[in-house]
């Protein structure tokens, strides 16, 4: 039988949707400084996919194209999800689903229209089939998210080369070993790291601003991977948090100095709640 506090563990990202937060934010989005960063890659606000979808496919793609890593590495998620429940009786959506899933990533080669539509099917195991409880089939991919997630790893990729982004989110192994009451990460997908700064890219729905559920969200996850031994020299140099959003091409940057210890005190004994 599972442990009583472990069936309370959700994901940093409901943690921080679920967290009722002051009016400002434990971590105030206004504290972050924004820059715009120019470029010639034109990215359209119209797609005919959900936006949750655009945002992880076009994450999954870069890294799947821009890093040394596997590619079942990469999309170690979904596989997952599919993996486990691939024609479970009590999910009837799920027939074939492991099947479909390995099909899905042998056909991602690069930015062709196929690998993309390959791309945004597997991902759809990582919450969207699962949450909505939307067969495969009913999934319609059209030309326009499939141009519009060209852009943006491209635009992901622009920017990932001009700050020297290091270790693809599958190095951040055994992070299961940092316990939590409140929180079980099974995997990181979107973070990274150049140096100084503990970036997330993102991409925001259009017209999105930056919430305080998204730098809560940034910081739980700078917390917990700071805290683990393996990846201490990694994280020594770290003094800045950001997220990149490929959509407006904005970066959010706050330095860690900028934090107060009370935040961080309560980030780590009420929102996260760190096993002693």
């Amino acid at each position: 039988m599972l442990n009583e506090e472990l069936l309370l563990s959700i994901s940093p990202e409901k943690r921080a949707r679920e967290y009722v937060q002051t009016c400002e934010g434990l971590l105030n989005p206004n504290l972050f400084k924004v820059t715009h960063i120019p470029t010639t890659i034109e990215v359209s606000d119209v797609d005919d996919i959900p936006q949750s979808l655009v945002k992880l496919t076009t994450v999954y793609l870069y890294r799947a194209l821009n890093f040394k890593a596997d590619h079942e590495d990469v999309f170690a998620i979904p596989l997952q999800v599919a993996d486990e429940n691939s024609d479970d009786p009590d999910i009837p959506i799920s027939k074939g689903w492991r099947d479909k899933a390995n099909e899905f990533l042998f056909q991602i080669k690069g930015l062709d229209d196929q690998s993309i539509v390959a791309a945004i099917r597997l991902t759809g195991f990582h919450s969207y089939y699962p949450d909505e409880e939307i067969t495969l089939d009913k999934l319609i991919v059209g030309d326009k998210s499939v141009a519009n997630i060209r852009q943006l790893v491209s635009r992901m990729a622009e920017f990932g080369s001009s700050v020297g982004l290091k270790h693809d989110p599958s190095e951040f192994v055994s992070i299961h070993w940092i316990r939590s009451v409140r929180i079980l990460i099974p995997g990181v997908y979107s973070h990274f790291l150049d140096g100084d700064t503990f970036w997330k890219l993102t991409v925001f729905s259009p017209g999105e601003v930056l919430s305080k559920e998204e730098t809560l969200e940034l910081l739980i996850y700078y917390m917990f991977l700071s805290r683990a031994r393996q990846f201490s020299n990694w994280f020594s140099k770290v003094t800045k948090l950001g997220i990149f959003d490929a959509r407006t091409n904005n970066t959010f940057v706050v330095n860690l100095s900028d934090i107060s210890q009370d935040v961080l005190k309560i980030v780590a004994d009420q929102v996260i709640v760190f096993n002693k």
